[in-house]
């Protein structure tokens, strides 16, 4: 199945898990290059291209960064209550997170979140699949002939060592 995700393009650790550090992939504006997490779940990998000028250090999650080739890489740790929330999106199940981080993710993601354009309440795919939405679940279905079971989640990594860092 093709998917309305493109993993090749976008950062699902991006929109997904920079909001339990209180960030967004626009907190790094035009430099934001990429998002991954630790395999122990612990921090995340921000790589943004050199020179961003945004004050992303003075978040109280940061823990250090560093420029090799042009290309800086900051350190964040997830705090502690959304461990478990990472485990679980490291396999698979974004439906299951927590509310709790659904809700910084519907804040602070940088995606369309019931945001009205002209005369149209517009949410964007990836968030509605946090909540296995019916309309979601009907449009992949039609779009893509497929069926989704009730345990499904709309999205799926083809490559699902493509959210981890190595340190």
């Amino acid at each position: 199945m093709d998917s309305f995700f493109d993993e090749e393009k976008e950062s699902l650790v991006a929109y997904y898990l920079l909001p339990a550090c209180q960030l967004s992939f626009k907190t790094f504006g035009l430099f934001f290059k990429d998002a991954k997490i630790s395999r122990d779940f612990r921090t995340i990998r921000v790589e943004m291209s050199s020179g961003c000028k945004e004050p992303y250090w003075e978040n109280l999650f940061y823990q250090t960064d560093w420029t090799e080739n042009n290309i800086t890489f900051a350190i964040f740790r997830i705090p502690d209550i959304f461990i478990k929330d990472v485990e679980l999106f490291a396999l698979g199940k974004y439906s299951k997170m927590s509310d709790n981080l659904k809700k910084r993710i519907y804040r602070l993601s940088g995606l369309f979140y019931n945001k009205r354009i002209d005369n149209t309440i517009v949410t964007d795919k990836k968030l509605l699949a946090l909540t296995k939405s019916p309309i979601l679940k009907e449009w992949i279905e039609s779009t893509y002939k497929v069926r989704k079971g009730k345990n499904s989640e709309f999205i799926q990594l083809k490559n699902k060592d493509s959210i981890f860092y190595d340190k």
